[in-house]
């Protein structure tokens, strides 16, 4: 992975002079595979900054991206160039509501950056600090602050509702919970058509069991605030936004094996996974699934 920062310098001014700052067509080709394709994007964020070096936007969701493979260390250090370039850019404070952009991107992903830095007590007084633009960002303060009372032994201050799946699993996680929550993505209801779904023949328990046995191993994706991202193959276990999907997408509560939920996923190929195709090979033992519970639970039949 090239040195971008270091290139940066040596052509600031070239650049300048030729009036190029950003190119709307090429940032783009980067930043929407970002969660598709991690390297391709980093490789393309890399050959666009070294074409246009004082596009900090871009600068910082290359950074990011970075915090999104575990390249903390590098990430922060391009975040504090950022932070430098603005505050030394004259030419920036011509343009705030560029600026304004700017810096709540910068914000964002610093915030990214301390979560999965594990540097919760940091992350508490800079949400507090930044509260009102992190408000007006609508990033989900509310989960984020009570991640960091949990990790730093604090009292919530929140009145959660009964409803409030993410929060409540936060403060007391629960298996039950999830499995509940999870079934929205088994049973199929013409009337309430579901972007995601498993198939009826997809063995939801034995796949959820082997996935909880390669979880703590398993290669994480940090792309939120307070969730890790895993994904698996499973050929043909659903459909996802009416398409075949062959992959499994996963999100539990960073540096856990909390699952909040998962679901069937198309667009796994390019990202790491685990390949879980070899539970096909397992002689079928008929058990009492999660589909059947739940049958038995809200005296709902599904047509086999």
């Amino acid at each position: 992975m090239k040195e971008v920062i270091k290139k940066i310098r040596n052509k600031k001014k070239n650049n300048e002079q030729k009036g190029a700052h950003f190119n709307v067509k090429k940032f783009t080709d980067a930043f929407e595979i970002r969660n598709t394709n991690i390297d391709l994007a980093i490789q393309r964020f890399e050959d666009y900054l070294e074409e246009y070096p004082t596009d900090y936007n871009a600068l910082t969701h290359y950074a990011s991206t970075l915090i999104s493979i575990g390249e903390l260390e590098k990430a922060e250090k391009i975040l504090n160039q950022v932070t430098k370039y603005i505050n030394e850019d004259k030419k920036y404070n011509l343009y705030p509501e560029r600026k304004e952009k700017c810096e709540n991107v910068l914000l964002f992903v610093k915030l990214q950056l301390l979560l999965y830095s594990n540097r919760y007590n940091e992350c508490y007084w800079y949400i507090k600090i930044y509260s009102k633009r992190f408000m007006e960002m609508d990033v989900g303060l509310e989960a984020v602050k009570l991640i960091c009372e949990n990790k730093l032994g604090l009292p919530h201050d929140l009145k959660i509702e009964e409803d409030k799946y993410l929060y409540n699993q936060i403060v007391d996680y629960s298996k039950e919970r999830f499995l509940d929550h999870v079934l929205n993505h088994l049973v199929y209801d013409e009337e309430d058509q579901k972007p995601a779904i498993f198939n009826n023949d997809f063995p939801f328990d034995r796949v959820l069991e082997e996935i909880y046995e390669k979880l703590p191993t398993a290669p994480k994706l940090y792309v939120g605030l307070i969730e890790d991202v895993s994904v698996y193959k499973y050929n043909a276990c659903g459909r996802s936004n009416y398409h075949n999907a062959d992959y499994i997408r996963v999100i539990t509560i960073h540096d856990t094996s909390n699952i909040i939920t998962m679901y069937p996923y198309t667009t796994g190929k390019y990202l790491p996974y685990i390949d879980l195709n070899y539970l096909k090979e397992e002689p079928k033992i008929k058990k009492i699934g999660q589909i059947d519970k739940f049958n038995m639970k809200y005296g709902k039949k599904l047509d086999k």
